[in-house]
Parts: C-alpha cells; sequence; structure tokens
C-alpha cells in the first residue's frame, strides 16, 4: 500500500547525545509550557510506531518517568493540540504552534477537528541533520491520515514523515497505539448546567435561559421554540432571552460533547401557569324592614394569569328563608373587558323575612372554571312598627 521508504541512520554517538539532552531538555521553559497547560485539555499515552526511527513516545506516563522527564501532547477543548511526543532516535517532536510556522502546505497548527486530525509536528532535531523534520498528519496524494474513534477514544491511521521518518503508525501494533488518557485526564468529562428565569410564566409567556459548561466545544438544544447549536466560546456559556411564547409545559435541553466526542446533557422544565380568575364583591346588602329591595353590591371578575374569558354569574345558593325572593343580576355575563367594571347583584323580598343575616352564593362560570364568592344580606326589621286601625 505504501511506498517503501528510504531509511535514515543516526551515528550512535549523537544519538546517545540527543537522548541525554532530550533527557536535560524537560526542564525548559517549552516542556514547562506542556505540562502546565490549562486544565481544559486532554492528555494522550501511548506509542506510535516509525519503521524508520522506531517507537515514538506521546506521554512520560508510558514508562513512568514524569518524576524526571515530564512530557505529553495536549489535546484541548477546541481541538488543539500542544506539547510534545519523543523519539529515542529523532528526539522531541513538536505539536506546539509556536514550533510549525512555514510549514509545508496547507494549515499548520495541529489539531482534532471531529474525527481528524489536521495540520502538522515536527521533529526538533530536523536542523542538526540537514532535513526538515515534518510530519504531515493529513494529506491528499497519495491519500492518508491520522483519526481519532471517540467511541474508543483511540487513533488509528498514518501521518507522512518525508524519507527520514517515513510512515507513522498511530494504532502502533500488538495492541499499542495512541489514545486518550482517561486514567489520568487533564480535563474532567465535559458536564453542562441550564437553568430558566423563571421557571413558570403565564400561558403564553417568555423566560431567559441561561447554561454554564466545561469541557465542551460543542452545543446544540432543543425544547419548544429553542433550538439552535453554537460552537468554540460561544458554546461555553452564555444565555437565550425572551423563549417564547409558551403555552405549555416545556422540557427545554441542552446537550455539548467535548472534542473527544463525549456528550453531557443538562434539562430544565418551565411549567405554565393556567389561567385563573376570582370574584370580587363591593359588600354585603342590607334590607331594613320585612321585605323590599336591598341594597346593592357589584360582583366583579379578578383575571389572574392572563385569563380573558366570558364569566357567566348566578346565584348558586339561597337560604330556605329566601325561596320566594328574587334575583337581580345587572349583568348575567362579563365578558373579559367587563371584568372590571362588574355587575350589580340585589335581591328582592315580596314576602316578610325575619330579622337575622342570610349567607347567599354567587358563582362565576368561564374558561373551564367555576368560582364562588359568598354575599351576607343583612335584614333588620326590629325598629318597625305596624299600627293597627
Amino acid at each position: 500500500m505504501f511506498k517503501s521508504i528510504k531509511k535514515f541512520y543516526i551515528p550512535t554517538i549523537i544519538i546517545t547525545l540527543l537522548v541525554v539532552f532530550g533527557f536535560f531538555y524537560s526542564g525548559t521553559d517549552k516542556n514547562t509550557s506542556a505540562v502546565n497547560a490549562a486544565s481544559e485539555e486532554f492528555k494522550l499515552a501511548g506509542w506510535a510506531w516509525s519503521d524508520n526511527i522506531g517507537w515514538i513516545s506521546f506521554s512520560c506516563s508510558n514508562t513512568n518517568s514524569c518524576g524526571s522527564v515530564n512530557y505529553r501532547v495536549l489535546v484541548a477543548e477546541n481541538g488543539d493540540m500542544s506539547g510534545y511526543a519523543w523519539s529515542n532516535n529523532i528526539g522531541w517532536i513538536s505539536f506546539n504552534q509556536s514550533d510549525l510556522g512555514s510549514c509545508p502546505s496547507g494549515t499548520c497548527k495541529a489539531k482534532l477537528s471531529g474525527n481528524e486530525l489536521m495540520g502538522w509536528a515536527r521533529a526538533l532535531s530536523a536542523d542538526y541533520f540537514g532535513w526538515d523534520g515534518w510530519i504531515n498528519l493529513r494529506g491528499s496524494n497519495p491519500s492518508f491520515g491520522v483519526s481519532f474513534n471517540s467511541g474508543a477514544k483511540k487513533f488509528s491511521g498514518y501521518a507522512w514523515g518525508s524519507d527520514v521518518i517515513g510512515w507513522v503508525n498511530f494504532s502502533g501494533f500488538n495492541g499499542n497505539g495512541v489514545f486518550v488518557d482517561t486514567e489520568d485526564l487533564l480535563g474532567a468529562v465535559g458536564n453542562v448546567s441550564l437553568d430558566a428565569f423563571p421557571t413558570a410564566v403565564t400561558l403564553g409567556g417568555k423566560t431567559k435561559l441561561f447554561w454554564v459548561n466545561k469541557n465542551v466545544n460543542t452545543c446544540n438544544t432543543s425544547g419548544g421554540p429553542w433550538s439552535g447549536s453554537w460552537t468554540g466560546a460561544e458554546a461555553l456559556s452564555g444565555f437565550k432571552e425572551n423563549v417564547g411564547p409558551i403555552l405549555t409545559d416545556t422540557t427545554y435541553t441542552i446537550k455539548c460533547s467535548n472534542v473527544l466526542g463525549e456528550e453531557s446533557q443538562d434539562s430544565v422544565l418551565v411549567t405554565v401557569i393556567p389561567p385563573d380568575f376570582s370574584l370580587q364583591k363591593s359588600g354585603n346588602i342590607e334590607i331594613n324592614g320585612v321585605r323590599g329591595t336591598s341594597t346593592p353590591t357589584v360582583i366583579k371578575v379578578i383575571p389572574q394569569n392572563n385569563f380573558s374569558s366570558a364569566v357567566n354569574l348566578s346565584a348558586s345558593y339561597l337560604p330556605p328563608q329566601l325561596s320566594g325572593a328574587k334575583i337581580i343580576l345587572s349583568k348575567g355575563s362579563l365578558s373579559g373587558s367587563e371584568h372590571g367594571s362588574g355587575a350589580e347583584f340585589r335581591i328582592v323580598a315580596n314576602n316578610p323575612i325575619a330579622t337575622g343575616s342570610y349567607l347567599i352564593t354567587i358563582q362565576g362560570q368561564g374558561g373551564g372554571l367555576l368560582r364562588t364568592i359568598n354575599i351576607v344580606l343583612n335584614v333588620d326589621n326590629k325598629n318597625i312598627k305596624i299600627e293597627e286601625f
């Protein structure tokens, strides 16, 4: 499948010096920058293989040497790669953008984009031996490249390092290869938190959604009228104002993934407060005498949560002492625009009524709801004198 590679042999004494130099090189600023990378990065481990130069180590954890030689290759949450790999034969191989300027072609930055490695890496010892040291992570003539399996968190495929390094197999062989070090992740598994304010709205109301994430670079949303997709810094945290109108209880969900394809999601339920109403009276009523027409009271509809339906009024209960009385309502139904003005209520007693207080219940029915209010009729005929002729 691959064309033959010209072997490149380095004198033994130079190899020895380079190895020693490489181990002491771990104390330089370049290697320190790899160790002190941001916490939202993923550490790679394992080995790649070249028929020309042998094994390439992607982490000091491969040989338990991090106490003395601390190095690693990292993948940031946005896919950018950094850090160093080590070869006993050619020394440090850099994935740092600062070492990758003026690459032979295309985009120089080493990056995990989706499930593919892009860009270049470079052997830093190249200038000492008259070769450029470039390692192409993906090419088209012939077609080759390194891919990432987000489920297994392993890399596979080939990079090309010219005649000196040749083909670099990220799968290794005999079970070895380059992988994400899940035992020693610098960045935790991506996580997301979603909240809403308010979490209860009136019918047709709106809310504001907030989300805060860590170790993710892409987010997708769903739920009711809210949908969208964000990448990069915008995916890490943000807010969406005036989500709505909300007509029914709605669950909003945000699902985010990090550069390794790991997903995390969170949901928030926004409930709709149903429309409602209550009845209000201006006061109780009274009759002075044994019979007659009472003083009036005004019955109003007090809407709640955007209630706007018409309300039909009627007397649902009269005490037996008022069985012959007549109910008078100035309006039997109050439309939405008439809720505030209300209807006048009186009672006309044609038969004598004993002194006392009598409870009358008025009901309002509308919008599938039934609400009541009690009105007290006070009758006072103690001071009424009946003269005989």
